[in-house]
């Protein structure tokens, strides 16, 4: 049977992991967004007189907060019990 630095070490050992691996997606996920945005901003999808890209307007942003909220909360349930 494994003592109490043994299983402190494994749980040290995979949330290490996880925070690498959620760190990793989350660079990457901001990126790809952040590529998608300037690319439909230098087709022509948003850009005013000016040459730069429209301001995001509030009710835009406040629903992908709202999205983004739902997706944080459906993540944090994955490994819940359920009632």
């Amino acid at each position: 049977m494994a003592n109490k630095q043994e299983i402190e070490a494994i749980q040290t050992s995979w949330r290490t992991k996880m925070y690498v691996f959620g760190t990793l997606l989350g660079t990457l996920t901001g990126f790809v967004i952040s590529y998608l945005y300037a690319r439909s901003a230098s087709e022509g999808a948003i850009i005013d007189q000016t040459g730069k890209p429209r301001p995001i307007k509030t009710g835009e942003l406040l629903s992908l907060t709202i999205a983004g909220v739902a997706l944080i909360r459906q993540i944090t349930e994955l490994n819940r019990e359920q009632k």
